[in-house]
């Protein structure tokens, strides 16, 4: 992906940076979020298909609201080939990347 959006007439692009958060050692602003659905469940025992789920969710939070959008199966994607080339990482040299040097990438 990053080929192309950096190789795309469409897009102009001088300079790409992939962050990769560190597991266990981040905040980020929608872990709030993610904390005000886990208390609205407690309040919603009848939780059975996806659409019990859009309520939980759309009524979590009273000020500005939620606004879910659902999302169709034939938008689902595997992200397998990804996680096994980010996983699988090599220098140009061959020699096994470490992972203390795979935080950050610029292109």
């Amino acid at each position: 992906m990053r080929n192309y959006i950096v190789q795309s007439d469409k897009f102009s692009v001088n300079y790409v940076n992939h962050k990769f958060l560190e597991s266990g050692h981040t905040f980020l602003p929608n872990d709030q979020d993610f904390g005000l659905v886990e208390k609205n469940k407690r309040f919603n025992k009848d939780i059975f298909v996806p659409a019990d789920w859009i309520k939980v969710i759309a009524s979590a939070k009273k000020h500005k609201p939620f606004v879910v959008t659902e999302l169709k199966t034939d938008k689902i994607v595997s992200l397998k080939p990804l996680k096994q080339r980010a996983v699988n990482r090599k220098t140009p040299y061959g020699h096994k990347m470490s992972s203390a040097y795979s935080k950050l990438y610029g292109y």
